[in-house]
């Protein structure tokens, strides 16, 4: 989203009542980034490229002659920032007019228009140009992805980590939070080897996260996770629209920033780890194979099955992932 040219947002945020908490049922755990200066033209530089692109089509030849369309809605009063992102001190400081910004480095990496029509062995996604800054870590990655299926290739990555002593800890939905139980399913064939080579695993949790109010108020509905960021040695930012899954690596058109900021990985990593904390099940090794351990206060819980879904939802995921690729999800 840019305005004006002077000033932006990116992330994996879509347009729709769950992604600004205004639904019932469950809404969205988000994250974006606000920028302004050199990354402007460059962000810029991507809309054009799509909005000129041969893939982008006209609205108009889409839709029929003599098509029914709804009246458009009565214009509802201009809400303030406040009224949009809470009591945030950034809708503070745009209220009163005045943003504090963070100055750092900052790397566009956005996948061409035309990316599914190459050879899947040619591309050099976004999300490839992100995990190569990942790989050279050497002591701590952190990741966040709703949708992680690390593939084998991710595996690799994630093994040379752990072995050359790099912390990796991974925060992705549990199956009561996630929309997608089929991705889920997906990648739950990989966590027992994930913890088997040092991965820390957190799931979020859906009553939790409510509870805590960590990610925000949600009144009565559920938290789901949808943010994707990453942050290597306390320094490397990683923020966009790219999961860790096969579709960003060579299906899907993704965007992301790559930013140079410890001030930014410090806010970043000190939400994490309240949500670690307390909005989260850790997942960890046991004799029967894994267990999830809830912490409430000092109060600690342990499941011995997936938290919070019922039979019916875990049989469901089971039969439907025997008939969908994992390249597909």
């Amino acid at each position: 989203f840019i305005a004006d040219g002077q000033v932006a947002i990116t992330g994996g945020r879509n347009i729709g009542d769950e992604y600004f908490m205004k639904a019932s049922a469950a809404n969205f755990v988000d994250l974006d980034i606000l920028c302004t200066g050199a990354a402007l033209s460059e962000l810029r530089d991507v809309f054009e490229r799509y909005w000129r692109s041969a893939h982008a089509v006209p609205l108009q030849q889409l839709q029929s002659p003599g098509a029914a369309t709804l009246p458009l809605p009565d214009a509802p009063a201009a809400p303030s920032a406040r009224d949009v992102l809470g009591q945030s001190a950034v809708g503070r400081q745009l209220d009163a007019g005045h943003l504090e910004l963070v100055f750092a480095r900052v790397q566009v990496l956005a996948d061409a228009p035309d990316k599914v029509l190459q050879s899947p062995e040619l591309v050099d996604s976004a999300l490839g140009q992100g995990l190569e800054q990942l790989r050279q870590a050497r002591s701590e990655v952190v990741i966040v992805s709703p949708y992680f299926i690390p593939g084998v290739r991710g595996m690799a990555m994630l093994r040379e980590a752990t072995a050359a002593r790099v912390r990796v800890s991974v925060l992705t939905n549990s199956m009561a939070a996630t929309d997608e139980p089929v991705v889920h399913q997906a990648y739950a064939r990989y966590r027992a080897a994930l913890l088997d080579i040092g991965v820390t695993l957190h799931e979020l949790s859906p009553g939790l996260s409510r509870k805590a109010g960590v990610f925000g108020d949600f009144r009565s509905s559920d938290g789901r996770l949808h943010a994707k960021v990453a942050v290597a040695d306390r320094r490397w930012v990683l923020l966009g629209s790219m999961n860790m899954d096969g579709r960003s690596a060579y299906a899907n058109t993704e965007l992301g920033l790559l930013i140079d900021s410890p001030e930014l990985a410090w806010q970043l990593r000190s939400l994490l780890h309240r949500a670690h904390a307390s909005s989260t099940y850790r997942v960890r090794r046991a004799e029967h194979g894994i267990e999830w351990v809830a912490r409430d206060g000092n109060a600690e819980q342990v499941y011995l099955n997936e938290p919070g879904a019922g039979l019916g939802l875990r049989l469901k995921s089971s039969l439907l992932s025997l008939f969908v690729a994992e390249e597909l999800l």
